[in-house]
């Protein structure tokens, strides 16, 4: 079950406002705590920047789960493929257990088979 009045939207990162972005950062921040995370090895490496975000907020406005999808062209025995990815998936630790990653990865897949065209997908994530 959701949290009553959360809502999901895909849109391109690249058109958040700086609002948006802010709330992001503090999402990623209250997930991964910087003093927690320092010493991971490979946490600084820097993946594809994802060019969609799944905006999940609560009935405030407020980030509470966020899921990052990108576009990649492939080829599989020669043929061109579009390969959808996931990644950066998070939801605030007082927000989990609700389904708002997975309301966030049911827009995120519909998305990509609908609008992004994905012959494959792929998710990125930690155990």
């Amino acid at each position: 079950m959701t949290e009553q009045g959360a809502t999901a939207s895909i849109g391109p990162v690249s058109r958040w406002t700086d609002e948006q972005t802010r709330q992001l950062r503090l999402l990623t921040e209250a997930v991964y705590p910087p003093e927690e995370t320092a010493d991971w090895p490979g946490f600084e490496l820097e993946w594809s920047r994802l060019e969609m975000g799944v905006r999940v907020v609560d009935s405030a406005g407020w980030l509470v789960s966020y899921v990052g999808v990108l576009l990649r062209d492939g080829l599989l025995d020669g043929r061109p493929v579009v390969i959808g990815g996931i990644g950066g998936v998070k939801t605030h630790p007082d927000a989990r257990g609700m389904g708002l990653a997975a309301l966030g990865m049911e827009k995120a897949t519909e998305w990509l088979a609908d609008e992004g065209r994905a012959d494959f997908g792929l998710l990125v994530c930690q155990d």
